[in-house]
């Protein structure tokens, strides 16, 4: 039973020969010639030369007798580097320690414009001393910052009845300093000031009494004397040296709490690397003698 649509008519295939396959399109047969592949010819390897291998010649290997305290040492030498320790250092060797260096230097020259207004002071106004001045410097060295130097001034006085110099005051000046001639000026006008304020009733009528003078009354710690009876040129050169004297304190104030706070944040460091098991960099420590 059909029900409608379209039946193509049915094919029938030939039995194909050995050497023909029939191909079909619709109603057409067309035959084909089955041509047999020939097979491809397989390349054929070149012989490989074989490499003559000399035989190797026997080296005598040198037997070292040690001990058994350079065993370990012999066992190290290899070309490797040593094994290092869980705190960087190899075998028992410690690291090198780190830290700031002090190198203190006495009496060194002093061609500074400060020390010879000092020595012109001492020589004028504080005969009866017969004072003698001497200066103490310290350099602070360290690997990974910048080197400093501070100064005291020392000023004694003859003490004939122990046949020796008494020091009667020593000055130093606060903050930092690049050079050692920038610490002996800071250091011997520092002094300078302070004896001048010392005998200024002496000084008063000196050529050299405008000049400023340490004075603790005062809220700024020093003082000065109206240019009064000078001409204008004269009270003008005043003026501008107290305005010198005020900025020069300021940036002295400046170089202080700066000096101040690198120490302070160099010994937290400090600190943490303490807490982190790390050796500590920043301390001070003792100044090897000269060999």
């Amino acid at each position: 039973m059909s029900v409608g649509g379209c039946h193509p008519p049915r094919y029938v295939y030939e039995p194909m020969e050995q050497d023909e396959e029939l191909s079909v399109y619709q109603d057409k047969q067309v035959v084909y010639p089955v041509v047999p592949q020939s097979p491809m010819p397989s390349p054929t390897p070149e012989p490989e030369e074989e490499e003559e291998i000399e035989p190797m010649e026997e080296i005598p290997q040198e037997i070292i007798d040690v001990s058994s305290d350079e065993e370990q040492d012999v066992d190290q030498g290899d070309g490797q580097p040593p094994s290092l320790s869980q705190d960087g250092s190899s075998g028992s060797v410690p690291p090198p320690s780190m830290g700031w260096t002090e190198r203190i230097l006495q009496d060194p020259e002093c061609n500074v414009n400060a020390h010879h207004c000092f020595v012109a002071l001492l020589t004028d106004h504080y005969a009866d001393w017969n004072a003698s001045v001497h200066y103490t410097c310290f350099r602070f060295t360290h690997p990974l910052e910048n080197t400093y130097w501070k100064t005291i001034v020392t000023i004694s006085a003859r003490n004939e009845e122990v046949k020796a110099s008494e020091v009667e005051i020593a000055h130093r000046h606060m903050g930092r300093r690049a050079t050692m001639k920038d610490s002996i000026e800071a250091a011997a006008y520092h002094a300078w000031v302070t004896l001048r304020g010392n005998r200024f009733d002496a000084i008063r009528q000196g050529h050299d009494h405008h000049l400023p003078r340490a004075d603790k009354d005062l809220e700024d710690g020093w003082g000065k004397l109206e240019p009064l009876g000078l001409d204008s040129t004269a009270r003008g050169a005043v003026y501008f040296a107290y305005d010198m004297v005020k900025k020069s304190q300021n940036l002295e104030d400046t170089v202080r709490q700066q000096g101040r706070d690198l120490k302070r944040l160099q010994k937290e460091s400090d600190d943490l690397r303490e807490r982190l098991g790390e050796p500590r960099i920043y301390d001070l420590l003792r100044s090897p003698l000269r060999p």
